[in-house]
């Protein structure tokens, strides 16, 4: 998914020339940020849970009570499907 981000704005940088390398970069530093930063971030809190066996046999025993519960999971860790233009 980054590489779809840099190559539509590689793109739009050398077809239409109407921003520079600088606001490149800045525009794909924002789109990243919005795609994975909170992405990344509850991955590695629930990575952080998991690690701990008590932690771990709780959410394994929500998921089983609840298992509405793990989509939800999945759609906060994995996001949207890559649509190509």
């Amino acid at each position: 998914h980054s590489a779809k981000i840099a190559s539509e704005l590689i793109v739009d940088f050398y077809t239409k020339k109407t921003i520079s390398r600088k606001e490149l970069e800045k525009k794909y530093i924002q789109s990243w940020d919005y795609n994975f930063k909170k992405r990344l971030k509850t991955g590695r809190f629930l990575a952080s849970l998991l690690q701990n066996k008590k932690k771990s046999a709780v959410i394994m025993w929500l998921l089983i009570q609840f298992p509405f519960l793990l989509p939800q999971i999945i759609k906060r860790t994995h996001g949207k499907s890559i649509i190509l233009n």
